[in-house]
């Protein structure tokens, strides 16, 4: 103990850290917590001064638990030999310490930051730990004979012997001997520092600690406990010790004391005979009471049930990553659970389906911390043996090499956990520091890689695992990124690193972290199809929670994760006022908890990743900091700004790579550019800022470089050409960010003779003999793309000519339709090159011809991605030739004067080369839009491409019309076409759409299909209210296959984009021929699907699609749906004969559209700060800070915040859902939205039963509250007779579909608190309220609230409904049983067994509320009578005796205070069950007599008494009132 205090005095004396261990801030107090106490040992400042003494390898200790050795007290990498009481303990052996309390110190003097390294303490277990007790037990049973020495050694110390030698000094009063077994309470380890040599001294913490003073008691096991111990061990532990187990939750089988105690009885019950069991089971059902014997078999079966999944869950499946199989144990099953299904309902956290869910995710996760992992990211099995771990795994051979690494678990175990590898970050060797680093990149990037290759919106169907199991990288991605290991954090630290190979591997998991890979894949796919000009941010966002006013409706508008005030660059404003406190350690990890980008960017990395540039980092870390830069930027717009106000971080990315004059070409060197462009997508200024200084002439020099032929260009090598490809496309998007802002116009004439050459289609046939047709598709593809920028900044062509042109009026600048020719011709020519016998190998080979390729594909895709990008160029082109810039929808233009040349021209050339096929030929599918069609079923690339193509094509086309029918009259047709020309031009004066009819049908049908498959994979993907599960900018955050960031998803959002466009041309061309009621109905569902399909980026496709819902001619045709609909419905009324006019439908569509634009498609305004200074209030008002209102000019990138897409299932219930200001238009608004919902469920009427449709797929619960909602906010809505009537239509319909449902599920099926809000019974009350006051017994409001005690509601919404009803006392107004909606049995069956409802039926009879319903013949009376009658006076288990007793005594008693009551309860005797309802008490032949059956209900009566003399006298009382009741009539 002296030499233990003067070690301590002399730690705190010589508080003094090693040269580049912590750091420069390592010496502030509380250091060595902070970082986690990673000093190893053996490692000092005199380590280079004293010589390195060989020592003895630790000595294995007596351990209860197997509790990780903090490093500070572990043994070294090799075990060392040396003498035995070696200079262990530096000064202390002067002053007379050591002998027989000798510690196990290192001689190179390590103590001066020993005592700053506290060992890892591990949390302490509640109750008995009997763990060891079975080992020991099985180790001294009588049948073994010999006891082990030291049972409680590790098996896998035992590695630690060498040539005959000890592994440590282990004192012999150590083993037990041959005692009998014992029973103990083991403690955990609390200190590692008590010495091996003291194992003897049971007082000595960590060691066994008897229970109490005297010895231990021996205990005879049975044999044939004995022996099923030990098989049941051998094969769990697979030679393991079974003490070794996993403290961070890993499901491994030890033998606990509930299941030591079966054991026990099973062995009993073996020994016993059948008689003997019978004899032992009736004794026991005498002296039990039946209700419990029930309640322990019921709970027996949840048990046995919960064992058979478990069971399943051990099943293992063989992963194999690189080769070789991989097995998963019992211990990753619970990774493994099935996904909750998401499919219908985004469910909330906060909600009780959605807390179901939450939860079982929440155990997957948690199964996540105990997947350990090798160094090249693959799963190791827990059940591999101790020390015998394949090389692959990365371990070492020892269980001392093991441990020297281990931080936090099992140090026997394999692999390692990923906050083991991240504790092992802070090593104060940089070799392990990088080790850990490298191992957690390689899971990450796995995890990620693995994520993306399932499927979107997949779940696993425990059906379809049973055998196998896949690893759950959900659950991992999400626990790694959450706040538990506190990633964010160590990668911060290291980051700091002096090593630079622990940088760059930091830099690396930061990498695999922010998912740049994969993210930027889905960019670049995206620019690629050319069919959107704006990017999205990444950061991760959630759904704002439901409210009432709104109606409950989901869908609201979506929020970060990470406020924008919570990174640090705001916090340090908000210090500047002295009014907040500064930020901490703890508020850096909670938000990066939130956002892991929103950390990093808090704790500084932006301004580290600048100070790393400019100590001219490697090629590879400076690649992986421009990786880390652009990732960042594309976070969000606040990221965007912090990097452009980090002091000299854009200036140092300019100088490094703009100022470079070599023509090496680097990846970082693209990427700079990149982030550059993606700063300036993000906002105008930024892009300003870069021209005003600069920094773009810079980036973009390359542009003007001439290459003066195809062969100088190949010849250079494939490789430097996708380099120099990268580079050209990367700086022509930032070129085209610059004029989409109105910039750089005037760069024009400079550049575009050096883009001539990629603008004219060059030999194919040199290009498919290098492999380089992507590189050459690319960079002309992306020069196309930039040419339809320029192309949109062209005056209208018309107003052009007729006022000569002047300068622009500000910074913005305008394109010349002097240079339209030239660009028009170079068009042309790749169209042309359709026909070039490279490029028709390429189709053919798709078409199964010839074996395809990857380079085929690639090839492929990227020459279909250039004819797009001429398509959507020559398209803007046509529109800007529209007199006044005309953009109609139906694309009507008025007479124009004359045509430019080059419009016919084009629509020849389409002609020419069969991009459009004629009827005469289309059986033959030889047209080039038929060929896209068949390319649209290939890979995702190369169906993403064709489709961009084909909505290019159409719109081309129809431009082409638009303007040819104009002006017919003055169509010059070129000289130079020969004999084809008057067909040709006859076919352009006709229109091409119109003499392309079939093809166009054939594309609506085909694409119909491919939405009607699509749309249900976009509303798969949200989970819990989130757009994925994990807190990271990962790809699609987690979410199965990327989530909306997949290019599934992408495929699906242009397939809806090109059927619109196909609906509005098949539409006004089509209509009147089309008079299939049921084809028209397909239409109109494919829109919906459409509705549904559309992301943040879609909002014209949005607009598109409820413009096609709300044409006059649309809601014409959906009326005559419901006049056909409901004709022969008995349900329906007179609202069936009203008829409409012209402007009351032209009054539908304005109403209805105005809303669904405001409440769906319109984007959260933001708060513009007050002034341009600091703002001096608190955090309240902080929230403002650098968050100008970014409208489409002032950004090119679309935040998933604030805006409302994609739309939930129930959009269109929102005119009648959501509270409206008492204005005669919110009105019109409910009565537009209650037209609307009835035509759209006649119109589901039309198709077939198994088609699947949005307004039919939507729950029944949804359109009930819908119409509840509409009585809540609008009740005025039914003073219109139309309305009132359609609204009764309604709820017949309902009705009828609920009973269809009760065939299928016959109770609660209509899950309000569970698919709505888990607040339900607030709106509930307010409904009740409003019912109460304003209805004054309303029929159709009262069949409303009566929905709410239908047995089909769920118990807790069933509940809070009568509750509110008796409080109210409104219960006599509600409408009589056979006028409610639905059939009078879904609210009598099946029988109410819900005991609180039971009881609230009781208790509003007690209190009065049912006086009135009884004599007004209300529904809530005759629910009561029935409900009641069944529990009193039916056969019931007995487990309900006890209720049906004491409900029937409150009544009685209830009766004996209030003689009035007397009918009710008679009318509760004399109760008839109704025909349907399937009661056993029928009358038989000898039991007719209604007397009979009466009296047997008084024997019922005085039987549930229970020998009350006060009670039964009440019972003969009710008996001479019947007989006087019956007498009566008779008289």
């Amino acid at each position: 103990m002296d030499t233990r205090k003067k070690n301590e005095a002399q730690s705190k004396a010589t508080k003094k850290f090693p040269a580049g261990v912590l750091g420069a801030n390592a010496m502030i107090e509380g250091a060595s917590s902070f970082i986690g106490s990673i000093v190893e040992k053996g490692i000092s400042e005199n380590e280079l001064i004293k010589p390195l003494r060989p020592i003895p390898p630790p000595s294995p200790t007596v351990l209860p638990f197997p509790v990780a050795r903090h490093r500070a007290h572990g043994p070294y990498w090799n075990a060392m030999t040396s003498k035995k009481g070696g200079n262990g303990k530096g000064r202390n052996d002067e002053e007379g310490g050591g002998g027989e309390e000798e510690e196990d110190n290192d001689p190179t003097d390590y103590n001066p930051i020993s005592a700053l390294a506290n060992p890892v303490e591990r949390k302490e277990k509640k109750g008995l730990d009997v763990s060891r007790w079975k080992e020991l037990a099985r180790e001294s049973s009588p049948d073994e004979g010999k006891v082990q020495e030291n049972r409680f050694r590790y098996k896998g110390t035992k590695k630690l012997k060498k040539d005959g030698k000890g592994g440590g000094n282990v004192n012999s009063k150590s083993a037990v001997g041959n005692e009998a077994p014992v029973e103990v309470d083991l403690v955990p380890v609390r200190s590692s520092s008590v010495p091996a040599t003291e194992v003897d001294e049971p007082s000595l913490s960590g060691e066994v600690d008897f229970t109490g003073e005297q010895p231990p008691r021996v205990k005879k096991r049975n044999p044939v406990i004995s022996e099923k111990l030990r098989k049941q061990e051998q094969g769990t532990s697979n030679g393991a010790p079974s003490s070794i187990l996993n403290d961070t939750g890993v499901a491994q089988r030890s033998m606990s004391l509930e299941s030591e105690i079966d054991v026990e009885n099973r062995a009993r019950l073996q020994n016993m005979s059948s008689g003997e069991i019978a004899e032992a089971q009736a004794e026991i059902m005498e002296k039990m009471n039946p209700s419990l014997l029930n309640l322990l078999k019921k709970r027996g079966q949840q048990k046995l049930k919960q064992q058979n999944v478990s069971d399943l869950d051990v099943a293992i499946k063989s992963q194999s990553a690189n080769g070789s199989s991989i097995k998963d144990s019992s211990a990753h099953s619970r990774v493994a659970n099935d996904r909750p299904n998401h499919n219908r309902n985004n469910e909330n956290p906060e909600t009780p389906s959605g807390t179901t869910s939450w939860n079982a995710w929440s155990d997957r996760v948690e199964a996540a911390r105990g997947v350990r992992f090798s160094y090249e990211g693959n799963v190791i099995p827990a059940d591999f043996e101790t020390g015998n771990i394949p090389n692959d795994a990365g371990q070492a051979d020892s269980l001392a090499e093991r441990d020297y690494l281990r931080t936090d678990g099992d140090p026997g175990a394999a692999g390692y956990s990923i906050k083991e590898a991240v504790q092992l970050t802070r090593s104060v060797i940089p070799g392990q520091r990088g080790l850990a680093l490298n191992l957690l990149a390689s899971v990450l990037n796995k995890a990620i890689h693995n994520i993306r290759q399932k499927e979107v919106g997949s779940t696993a169907s425990s059906a379809e695992q049973v055998d196998k199991l896949t690893i759950d990288w959900e659950a991992i991605w999400a626990y790694a990124l959450g706040p538990e290991p506190e990633l964010v954090f160590a990668l911060r630290i290291c980051l700091d690193d002096n090593h630079s190979s622990v940088v760059l591997a930091c830099a690396r998991v930061i990498q695999c972290v922010l998912s740049y890979d994969l993210n930027e894949s889905f960019f670049q796919t995206s620019e690629k199809i050319g069919t959107y000009d704006k990017d999205l941010f990444t950061a991760p966002v959630f759904r704002s929670k439901p409210e009432i006013d709104g109606g409950c409706l989901h869908g609201g508008f979506w929020k970060y994760s990470a406020k924008p005030y919570n990174l640090k660059a705001y916090a340090e404003e908000m210090m500047d006022d002295g009014n907040e406190e500064e930020p901490t350690l703890k508020d850096d990890i909670f938000v990066a908890g939130q956002d892991v980008a929103a950390g990093l960017v808090r704790m500084d990395i932006i301004p580290r990743m600048r100070y790393l540039l400019e100590a001219n980092p490697t090629d590879a870390l400076e690649e992986c900091i421009m990786s880390i830069l652009v990732a960042l930027a594309r976070h969000s717009p606040t990221c965007a700004a912090i990097i452009m106000n980090c002091q000299g971080l854009v200036r140092t990315v300019v100088e490094r790579f703009g100022m470079d004059s070599t023509m090496n070409i680097r990846p970082s060197k693209i990427k700079s550019i990149r982030l550059m462009k993606v700063l300036a997508q993000s906002e105008k200024k930024n892009c300003l800022h870069f021209i005003n200084d600069g920094s773009f002439s810079a980036m973009t020099r390359y542009l003007y470089w001439y290459t003066s032929s195809l062969d100088e260009w190949v010849k250079s090598g494939k490789e430097n050409c996708e380099l120099s490809s990268a580079l050209k496309v990367e700086q022509l998007q930032f070129w085209k960010v610059c004029i989409n802002y109105g910039f750089c116009i005037s760069d024009f004439p400079d550049i575009f003779p050096a883009l001539c050459f990629w603008l004219n289609p060059s030999s194919f046939e040199k290009l498919v003999e290098k492999n380089v047709v992507s590189e050459f598709a690319s960079i002309a593809k992306e020069a196309y793309l930039v040419l339809e920028a320029l192309a949109r900044k062209l005056p209208n062509f018309y107003s052009q000519k007729q006022q000569p042109h002047s300068g622009s009026s500000d910074e913005h600048e305008s394109w010349s339709w002097n240079y339209v020719t030239p660009v028009v011709d170079l068009a042309l020519k790749w169209m042309k090159s359709k026909t070039d016998p490279c490029i028709s190998e390429l189709f053919e080979s798709a078409k199964g011809v010839k074996a395809e390729t990857d380079f085929q594909d690639s090839s492929l895709s990227s020459l279909l991605s250039v004819y797009s990008a001429v398509m959507h160029m020559l398209c803007t082109l046509l529109l800007r030739v529209k007199p006044d810039n005309t953009r109609s929808p139906e694309y009507n233009i008025r007479h124009v004067p004359w045509l430019p040349e080059f419009v016919p021209k084009v629509g020849l050339e389409l002609i020419q080369n069969g991009f459009l096929g004629q009827e005469e030929n289309v059986g033959g599918i030889s047209s080039f839009v038929m060929e896209l069609c068949r390319l649209r079923q290939q890979n995702q690339e190369i169906s993403l491409a064709s489709v961009s193509c084909l909505n290019a094509i159409l719109l081309l086309v129809r431009s082409i019309d638009a303007l040819i029918q104009s002006a017919k009259s003055r169509i010059d047709q070129p000289t130079s076409q020969g004999h084809s020309s008057s067909r040709e031009g006859k076919l352009l004066e006709e229109g091409m759409l119109k003499t392309s009819m079939i093809e166009l049908r054939y594309l609506l049908d085909t694409f119909t299909k491919f939405v009607a498959q699509e749309w249900e994979l976009v509303q798969s993907v949200e989970v819990f209210g989130r757009g994925g599960t994990a807190p990271g900018v990962g790809l699609g955050w987690g979410a199965s296959g990327g989530g909306f960031w997949s290019l599934a998803v992408l495929l699906a959002q242009a397939d809806a984009k090109l059927l619109i466009n196909l609906l509005e041309v098949v539409s006004s061309i089509d209509l009147v021929a089309d008079r299939e009621m049921t084809s028209t109905a397909h239409r109109i569902n494919s829109v919906l699907r459409v509705c549904l399909t559309v992301g943040p980026r879609d909002t014209d496709t949005a607009e598109k699609a409820i413009n096609t819902l709300l044409q006059v001619q649309v809601l014409k045709y959906l009326n005559v749906c419901t006049q056909r609909s409901f004709q022969s419905n008995k349900g329906g009324t007179r609202s069936l004969l009203w008829q409409y006019t012209e402007e009351e439908y032209q009054r539908f569509s304005k109403t209805l559209s105005s809303h669904f634009r405001s409440r769906w498609l319109s984007e959260k305004k933001k708060s513009k700060p007050l002034d341009g200074n600091k703002s001096t209030s608190k955090r309240a008002s902080l929230e403002t800070i650098h968050e100008e209102d970014i409208g489409t000019s002032t950004s090119f990138t679309i935040e998933w915040a604030r805006q409302r897409l994609p739309l939930p299932m129930h959009w269109f219930l929102s005119p009648i859902s959501e509270k409206k200001e008492s204005t005669d238009d919110a009105l019109e608004v409910v009565k537009s939205g209650l037209f609307f919902l009835l035509s759209l469920e006649a119109m589901c009427s039309l198709l077939p039963n198994d088609a699947k449709c949005p307004v039919r797929d939507t729950p029944l619960a949804w359109k009930l509250h819908s119409l509840s909602a509409a009585l809540l906010f609008r009740m005025d809505v039914l003073d219109d007779d139309r309305s009132k009537d359609i609204f009764e239509v309604l709820q017949n319909l309902y009705g009828q579909v609920l009973d269809e449902s009760r065939k299928d599920t016959p109770v609660e099926s209509l899950r309000f608190k569970s698919e709505i809000v888990d607040i339900y019974t607030t709106f509930l009350e307010a409904l009740v309220d409003k019912f109460a006051s304003d209805s004054y017994g309303d029929i159709i409001f009262g069949r409303q609230i009566a929905i709410y005690l239908h047995r089909c509601t769920e118990t807790p919404v069933r509940l809070a409904a009568w509750t509110v009803l008796s409080n109210a006392r409104v219960l006599e107004i509600l409408p009589p049983l056979d006028k409610c909606v639905g059939r009078p049995e879904g609210y009598l069956e099946p029988v109410e067994n819900n005991e609180a409802v039971l009881q609230g039926y009781v208790k509003s009879w007690v209190s009065g509320a049912l006086d009135r319903s009884a004599t007004r013949g209300s529904m809530a009376f005759t629910l009561v009578l029935h409900h009641l009658s069944s529990l009193i006076f039916l056969p019931c288990a007995e487990d309900r005796i006890v209720l049906r007793n004491k409900l029937a005594q409150s009544l009685i008693r209830d009766y004996s205070q209030k003689p009035k009551h007397e009918v009710m309860m008679l009318e509760l005797i004399q109760y008839n069950f109704p025909s349907t309802s399937p009661s056993p008490e029928r009358p038989d032949d000898d039991q007719n007599d209604e007397c009979s059956r009466m009296a047997k209900r008084f024997e019922v009566l005085a039987e549930a008494c229970d020998s009350n003399s006060s009670l039964l006298s009440e019972v003969e009382k009710l008996k001479s009132a019947f007989a006087m009741k019956r007498i009566m009539p008779s008289s």
